[in-house]
């Protein structure tokens, strides 16, 4: 399909588009009312932690979506993330004066790292570096184990499974989120 108006008409439909170029982009994100991602990370128990945290706002619908993202926009406005950018150089500063001349450095590594420090400190104000990178190893560990052969293929809740764990490893996960966003407010 070219636009949202050519799409099939009438009920659900499972369909995967693939959506390449800032408009195809724009074309799918701006209609949730049409379009809903999967998700991230697999299902968990109805209510559960695994369930909520994997429900993102790319996965809301209309109106709570119009809500959230009316929560989220002033921190995504240009003028926002302007204020973002001193924090952000002083994490890229304080990061590079571990590097020497001549070093070597794996650089996803590094990325990953500055990435975490500048997300635990712009989106969830979070200026201990310890604490941020404590929080986005654990955001990547909860997406690892989403994406493991057992939790993706056999997502039973029973001992000896990868599964009970991973919803223990949200519980986890939710808590952090919960602590970051109460010291926050504080």
């Amino acid at each position: 399909a070219n636009d949202v108006d050519d799409l099939p008409a009438g009920g659900p439909q499972r369909t995967t588009i693939f959506a390449f170029g800032p408009a195809s982009n724009e074309r799918v994100l701006g209609h949730p009312e049409v379009f809903r991602t999967g998700g991230q990370g697999i299902p968990g128990p109805r209510g559960s932690m695994q369930s909520q945290l994997r429900q993102g706002l790319t996965r809301m619908k209309e109106p709570k979506h119009k809500l959230q993202r009316q929560v989220v926009m002033p921190a995504m406005l240009k003028t926002s993330v302007d204020r973002y950018l001193p924090i952000m150089k002083r994490i890229i500063d304080e990061e590079l004066e571990g590097w020497r001349p001549g070093g070597v450095v794996d650089m996803d590594a590094e990325m990953r790292r500055i990435m975490t420090r500048v997300a635990g400190e712009t989106l969830f104000g979070e200026p201990d570096r310890e604490r941020s990178l404590k929080f986005g190893s654990m955001v990547s560990e909860w997406l690892r184990r989403n994406y493991t052969f057992g939790a993706t293929y056999f997502p039973v809740n029973c001992i000896g499974t990868s599964y009970p764990p991973l919803l223990k490893f949200a519980e986890r996960l939710s808590g952090e989120i919960r602590e970051m966003i109460r010291r926050r407010r504080a």
